[in-house]
């Protein structure tokens, strides 16, 4: 979902600087983030249309008026980051920016100033929002470095030798631990239980340890059940033989709980979010045993597989297969396998949920140049969901999000 920064004089004015180029030393440059569509409900990757450096470029050069300027800088993005997520009243939000103001030269490139600032919003529909919040942080942030400019206050410059610098600095990883069995990914271990919000699942921390059960319903979903025998719908996930599962509210407005067969810098799993049946788990995709007994009511529990191969095919979505078999006269799917499954992720340092898409996909493992080079030379390859989770994994592995520290 793209993003479109216009102008505004009115916003920024006039400024003892101008803006020369920008620079994108992110070190995640997937997205801004994630923010809510409004036709759908389901949560995107947000960019700048056109790119953020083309964006803000722009953004900049018609916003700052240039008359009385006295010399150009070049501004370096250390993160722009937008964390978009419901709750129970509404949605809450929060942005994080990091500006450097650096003064261009041919031989060394001197930081003049550095800002890092986080707003969070609140409300019934925060989406609309965040624009005007970017636009209002990079006023914040001019205004600031123009102020001490002009009083002479600037802090003594630091040089760099290369804008390669900063990418190594910029936005680190933002959690560091003493014990992995702290955070969930790079536990060994899931601790067994209900988690009622991201913070304890993050932590592997489930605060309701009480017994429970769960369960298949109808095939598509699975049902979680307290000790009382009653339906649980509003846990955000649970761990359960060391086996997590994450809850579909979080990113379409269906019941029942997913279960991650990805767990790493990006928890990923399956999903079909267009409403057609997944029956099989597909971390047992080896097994023979079936997870639905199901049948048309019409027809006779004594068909054979192949009478009912030719009845269930005829309703199952476009590029998908069943297989099915007979078990004492009775006739049932053991597994429905689906082409248009689409992968999905969930950032273990926001909580942020979302549907990949192919271009989205690409833009993940972008982010590792030597995994998107091997991408690019395997890339007939990759067509289905199951694909992209393996190449999900190799990012993982190759770009933990976690610090462990020995102190």
């Amino acid at each position: 979902m793209e993003l479109d920064l216009k102008p505004d004089t009115s916003l920024l004015g006039k400024y003892s600087f101008y803006v020369q180029s920008v620079e994108d030393v992110r070190r995640d440059r997937l997205s801004i983030g994630f923010i809510r569509s409004d036709s759908t409900g389901r949560y995107f990757f947000a960019d700048l249309k056109g790119g953020l450096v083309p964006s803000l470029e722009n953004f900049l050069k018609y916003s700052i008026k240039m008359d009385e300027v006295s010399f150009s800088i070049v501004l370096a993005i250390t993160k722009l980051k937008i964390n978009e997520y419901k709750t129970e009243y509404g949605e809450k939000g929060r942005i994080d920016l990091g500006l450097v103001w650096i003064e261009p030269d041919s031989i060394r490139k001197n930081i003049l100033y550095e800002s890092n600032q986080s707003i969070e919003i609140e409300g019934n529909d925060v989406t609309p929002f965040w624009l005007e919040i970017i636009k209002a942080g990079i006023r914040t942030g001019c205004i600031e470095f123009d102020s001490l400019y002009r009083h002479h206050k600037l802090p003594v410059p630091k040089t760099l030798q290369s804008f390669d610098e900063l990418i190594l600095t910029a936005d680190p990883p933002a959690v560091t631990i003493q014990n992995p069995e702290l955070h969930i990914s790079t536990a060994s271990q899931l601790n067994e239980g209900i988690y009622t919000n991201w913070n304890e699942m993050a932590t592997n921390s489930p605060s309701n340890k009480s017994k429970f059960t769960y369960t298949l319903s109808s095939g598509v979903l699975i049902e979680l059940y307290n000790e009382k025998d009653q339906r649980i719908t509003k846990a955000f996930g649970f761990s359960i033989d060391n086996k997590l599962y994450v809850n579909k509210k979080r990113y379409i407005q269906k019941e029942g709980y997913a279960r991650v067969v990805e767990v790493g810098r990006y928890l990923a799993w399956y999903d079909d979010i267009n409403g057609a049946p997944l029956i099989k788990d597909p971390l047992y995709k080896n097994s023979t045993k079936p997870v639905l007994m199901a049948y048309p009511s019409s027809l006779s529990k004594t068909m054979s597989s192949f009478a009912l191969q030719r009845v269930f095919t005829k309703a199952l979505p476009t590029g998908a297969s069943a297989l099915l078999g007979v078990a004492g006269g009775i006739a049932f799917i053991v597994a429905i396998e689906r082409n248009a499954l689409e992968c999905i992720i969930m950032d273990t340092e926001t909580g942020a949920v979302l549907p990949l898409n192919t271009v989205q996909f690409q833009n993940l493992i972008r982010q590792d140049e030597v995994l998107w080079k091997d991408f690019q030379e395997n890339n007939s390859k990759i067509r289905r969901a199951q694909k992209q989770i393996e190449w999900i994994k190799k990012f993982n592995q190759r770009n933990p999000l976690v610090n462990i520290s020995s102190k």
